[in-house]
C-alpha cells in the first residue's frame, strides 16, 4: 500500500476544517443578532416596519409590559385604532424620519413622514423609552393617540382618540415622559 495522498491522522481535511470554521461563526453570528442590545433606533425601525405590514402584534411586543397591563391594550384594540386613523387611507410607506427630541436622555422621538399619504392636519411621532429594568420599550398608547392626531386636525385627534379607547375599553394614554393619563368611565 503506498503513503502517497494519505495524512497523518491527527491531520483535519481542509473541507471538514471550513465546515467547522463556519459553524463557530455561525453560532456567533446568532449569538449577536439574539444578544444585542436594543438600541432606540432599533425600536423606530422596527415600530416603521411593523406599521407598513400592519403588524400589532409586533408593535404590541416592542411596549413596555407595565403599559400593556395598565392601560388594557392589546392586538385587536391597536388594531381598531390604527384601522380607523393611521391605516384609513390604505398602505403606508414611510418617507423620512427626523429626530424631534433626544432629552432627556431616557427618551427619543421622532416625526415620521408617511409620502403619499400625508395628511394636512398633524404629525406623527414614535417615541421610545428607556425603563432601567428592562431597557427601550415603544411608547405605545403614544404612537396611538399620535396616529389619531395624524388622521385628523389635533384637537379632534385627541377626542378621536378617546373615542376609539373607550369603544375597545383602553384606559388611557402614556406621555412621551412616560407619565399616565388615565380617562375617567
Amino acid at each position: 500500500m503506498s503513503d502517497f495522498g494519505s495524512r497523518p491522522r491527527h491531520c483535519v481535511p481542509p473541507v471538514r476544517a471550513g465546515i467547522v470554521a463556519g459553524a463557530i461563526f455561525c453560532i456567533f453570528l446568532m449569538c449577536y443578532l439574539i444578544l444585542r442590545p436594543v438600541t432606540p433606533e432599533t425600536i423606530r425601525d422596527r415600530a416603521i416596519r411593523a406599521l407598513e405590514r400592519r403588524d400589532v402584534q409586533e408593535l404590541c411586543s416592542m411596549a413596555d409590559p407595565e403599559e400593556l397591563s395598565r392601560l388594557r391594550l392589546s392586538g385587536p384594540k391597536v388594531k381598531t385604532i390604527l384601522s380607523e386613523s393611521l391605516w384609513a387611507r390604505g398602505s403606508v410607506t414611510h418617507r423620512s424620519i427626523s429626530l424631534f427630541s433626544d432629552r432627556p436622555s431616557d427618551r427619543r422621538s421622532w416625526l415620521i413622514d408617511w409620502g403619499g399619504n400625508k395628511s394636512d392636519h398633524g404629525m406623527f411621532g414614535i417615541t421610545a423609552i428607556d425603563d432601567p429594568r428592562i431597557g427601550w420599550k415603544l411608547v405605545l398608547s403614544d404612537l396611538l393617540y399620535s396616529a389619531c392626531c395624524w388622521s385628523r386636525p389635533p384637537r379632534a385627534g385627541g377626542v378621536l382618540y378617546r373615542e376609539l379607547s373607550r369603544k375597545v375599553d383602553i384606559s388611557g394614554v402614556r406621555g412621551p415622559n412616560g407619565s399616565y393619563e388615565m380617562y375617567d368611565r
